[in-house]
């Protein structure tokens, strides 16, 4: 078996890519199956709950919830799971169909600040104001007339006087 010498030629060819103009993130090249809080990019997130599962993350077994329409899914935290539990009940089954709204937050970790996911609950529905035109305001009402010892106001709900019952 013949050595190599370091001037043969390569037995691969490596290739070089211009990536200039390629806006290329290490979350693209290594994605995650888990929601980072870098992915929000400051937005808060509404989201629906459609199951949770316990997976092995590293060498530890977490809670992971998914979401409908979503194909990754968050891995909860002691936190985040206080405040659903805190919103919706200690039993996670109750979770599943309930809305909570993704957000990013600085907070500590291991010893370090850093972004990380959080969970807060959705905003109170606000009546959708109607789109038909405001009632037109009614002819000014008149002023009220004194007719001796009391005033008589024209738009009184009293029954005219022929109807006034005997005495």
């Amino acid at each position: 078996m013949r050595q190599l010498d370091l001037f043969d030629p390569p037995l691969y060819r490596v290739t070089k890519f211009d990536m200039k103009g390629h806006d290329m993130n290490i979350n693209e090249i290594f994605p995650s199956k888990y929601i980072k809080s870098s992915e929000l990019k400051g937005r808060s997130i509404p989201v629906v709950i459609e199951r949770w599962e316990i997976e092995t993350v590293g060498d530890q077994r977490k809670m992971v919830l998914y979401f409908q329409g979503m194909k990754k899914g968050m891995i909860c935290n002691r936190t985040n799971a206080d405040r659903i539990a805190h919103l919706y009940g200690p039993d996670n089954d109750d979770w599943i169909g309930r809305e909570i709204i993704l957000y990013s937050e600085l907070t500590n970790y291991q010893g370090r600040a850093m972004d990380g996911l959080r969970v807060r609950a959705p905003e109170p529905q606000r009546s959708v104001p109607s789109l038909s035109p405001a009632p037109r305001p009614s002819k000014p009402r008149p002023a009220p007339r004194s007719t001796g010892n009391f005033v008589v106001d024209p738009l009184d709900d009293v029954p005219p006087q022929d109807e006034w019952p005997d005495r």
